[in-house]
């Protein structure tokens, strides 16, 4: 057992204690420690770097391949990346990975327009505009510099060249 801190969630598992053997550091002894069955399956199954990290760090990551400016999409493409290493585990027995890929890939080219049923009720396809307040005008700098003081204009550094021959500035 490591001497770091360790969270675990889990569903289904046992709540019974069970006992590891822990090698000593300075002495080099094996002494045996009392810890949740949980750790003990978790350190069973850890050989080295968790096996769905191998995988979705080798040469098929979608994540490693597109950069993104924007984290949500960096953090879709992680999601995505995960549920195709999940399937390849749990379909690891039937095919190996070059076999599942490839049938991945013709899965996702056999999607055609056909493919999706779409509704073409008239009712569904119209949009209702959302209501939009109204924006605030800005005028132009020579309207507001020759406007009255008692109007209410917000001044912009956008210059129309009517303006100066009708407003005579």
């Amino acid at each position: 057992m490591d001497s770091t801190p360790l969270h675990l969630i889990a569903t289904g598992c046992s709540t019974k204690m069970a006992i590891v053997t822990r090698k000593q550091k300075m002495s080099s002894s094996l002494e045996r420690v009392p810890c949740p069955q949980l750790i003990a399956d978790y350190h069973a199954g850890m050989g080295g770097v968790d096996p769905h990290d191998q995988l979705r760090y080798q040469s098929y990551s979608l994540q490693q391949c597109v950069a993104f400016k924007k984290y949500y999409q960096q953090l879709f493409l992680g999601f995505v990346d995960m549920t195709i290493v999940n399937r390849f585990i749990i379909h690891k027995l039937v095919m190996k990975k070059c076999g599942y890929m490839r049938r991945l890939h013709l899965e996702l080219m056999s999607v055609s327009a056909a493919t999706f049923e779409a509704n073409l009720n008239a009712e569904d396809l119209v949009l209702v505009p959302l209501p939009v307040g109204k924006r605030r005008q800005h005028s132009c700098k020579v309207c507001f510099a020759t406007a009255d003081p008692n109007t209410k204009t917000f001044e912009s550094s956008y210059y129309r060249p009517t303006c100066e021959d009708q407003c005579g500035g």
